[in-house]
Formats: structure tokens, sequence, C-alpha cells
């Protein structure tokens, strides 16, 4: 499932630790929304704050601790 989302290594680093934390469903609906502007890292670290991230993570339950 993570692999048909995810165009580079550390896209599907993160959709897995996601799947580890909650389930399929979930993770499928919220990774698109992660990636959309933040497809690497670097795009992550310089454009993401904490607020947004908590945001698109909501749904999987775990915003607070992932966010950060």
């Amino acid at each position: 499932m993570v692999q048909q989302q995810v165009a580079n290594a550390w896209q599907h680093m993160v959709g897995v630790i996601c799947l580890n934390q909650t389930n399929r469903k979930q993770v499928k609906a919220v990774l698109p929304k992660l990636f959309k502007k933040r497809a690497t890292p670097t795009e992550l670290l310089s454009s993401a704050t904490i607020a947004s991230l908590e945001k698109i993570l909501k749904p999987l339950g775990m915003q607070k601790k992932k966010a950060e």
C-alpha cells in the first residue's frame, strides 16, 4: 500500500512509520495530503509548521507526537 503512494525512500519511511502507529485506511487518506506540498525532507523542514503538520496528522491520532 505505501509503495503505491510514495515517490521516494523518505516518503516510504514516513508511510511505514505511520502504518506502525495506525491502520492502512487512515494512512492512505493522510499521505497524499502530507506529501502534496512536502514531497521531500527539505520541503518539510523549510515550509511546514508544527500546527500545519498537526492538522494533517490529526486523523491518525498522533498529531502531537509526530508533528514535533
